[in-house]
Formats: C-alpha cells, structure tokens, sequence
C-alpha cells in the first residue's frame, strides 16, 4: 500500500522463533527504510498462541493508520479471521479490538481473510472464507467491522455474511473486494472462486443484490475447472 505521502507499506508473515506472525515494513520515498515506524521500519507481531499468523491484505485509512486482514491460529477454534490496526507509527492501535487486534470464528473451523476493504464511513470490510460445516465446504464469507473494530450489527448477523454459492462441499474463496456504488446504494462486489470465476454482489446490509447476476451470484465464466479470479 501507498500512503498519501508517498511512503511504502509492505506487509505479509515472518518466521521468528514463536512461528509466522503479521508482519509489515514500511519504506520511505528512495527504499530506505522508515526509522519512525515500529522498530527501525519494521513491526513484527503475534496474533495468536499457535504462531502461524499469515497477512493476507493491507488498507490505508484516511487518517493514516494501517489496518491488516488475514489468518490466526487459534487452536481449539482453528484457523480464524485476524485483523490488526496499527497506529501511523506502527503502534497497535488500542482504540481498536482489544490491544489492536480482533479476531473472529465463523464456525469454529478454518477461516482465513484474504481481502480488505475501507467503507467511506471508516467501517472496514474483510473478504475471505469460513468453513461451513463437516459435510460442507469453504463457502465466501464476510466481517463488517466497526470503527473500533466491534462487529457491526447491522451487517448480516452480527456483523457476518457466508455465502455458498455451489453445492457439493466444495472451495469458495473471496479474493478481491471493492466498494461500488449503485443506484446511489453502497454495496459490496467479492470475487474470488476455486476453480472458476465466481463473483456475488451484496447490499449493504450483506443481503445479496438480486440485481446481479443469478441472486446476487456469478459463477462459472470459463467453464473451467482451474481458475480463481483474484482482484477487482
């Protein structure tokens, strides 16, 4: 991510002795690293107990801090939603979540963000995946948050939407999001799939927009049985 002042954000997970753990640099105009963030330009930190924490995506707010999407091992819960919020020094932000992070179970098995998205109110939506079931499988799934990173209630039920969107337990993944508006209504476009293109378009209260696609839903442009779509 590019910040307003021409500052370069690059996140992901570093190995270190306690496992992977979220992990963001931040590089001035010429590459240099940036010594006024974190430690030395670097920040380093856990999200679980487990140490297999993965950064999956990066966001901006307008006020410069630095919001990350992506996974946490929590151990009898699995893999679950990790969010981090950093102040514009690289500090945990601790007006958000609880010391800067919020993590959320969708059904107490593997659940990974993989995309982020800024609403123009500071609302922050993540895009990713959650595990239905045991007979079922990885179907798209999506967490409204507050600005202080509570769920946000009046988004789909409290503040979660998953979406199935073939049958057969098989693997639907959002990987992309944007924020279009329609018709003067916010809404919600994720894409991602597993195997082909898929793409469902939600209003803003995480109700699908029957105004696209079959209900909401676009799946199978290719025909194939390789191919995700990845950005949008």
């Amino acid at each position: 991510a590019v910040q307003a002042d021409g500052k370069v954000l690059v996140a992901g997970s570093t190995a270190t002795s306690q496992g992977t753990q979220f992990s963001v640099v931040r590089h001035l105009r010429d590459g240099g690293l940036d010594a006024g963030f974190g430690q030395g330009g670097k920040v380093v930190l856990p999200m679980g107990p487990r140490g297999n924490d993965v950064v999956a995506a990066i966001a901006v707010q307008p006020d410069g801090r630095i919001v990350l999407a992506g996974s946490s091992d929590q151990g009898a819960s699995g893999m679950d939603f990790a969010l981090l919020r950093l102040l514009p020094d690289g500090q945990p932000d601790a007006s958000f979540g609880a010391g800067g992070k919020v993590i959320v179970d969708f059904f107490g098995g593997t659940d990974r963000a993989r995309a982020i998205a800024l609403l123009p109110d500071g609302r922050i939506v993540a895009g990713g995946e959650a595990h239905s079931g045991a007979a079922g499988g990885l179907d798209f799934a999506l967490l409204q948050l507050q600005t202080d990173g509570t769920p946000d209630a009046g988004f789909g039920t409290g503040g979660r939407v998953v979406t199935a969107i073939r049958s057969g337990g098989s693997s639907e993944l959002i990987r992309g999001l944007a924020l279009p508006v329609v018709d003067g209504e916010q809404r919600i476009l994720a894409v991602g799939g597993e195997g082909d293109f898929m793409a469902v378009r939600y209003r803003a209260d995480g109700a699908l927009d029957t105004t696209f696609g079959a209900g909401g839903k676009v799946a199978g442009l290719f025909n194939a049985s390789i191919g995700s779509a990845r950005a949008v």
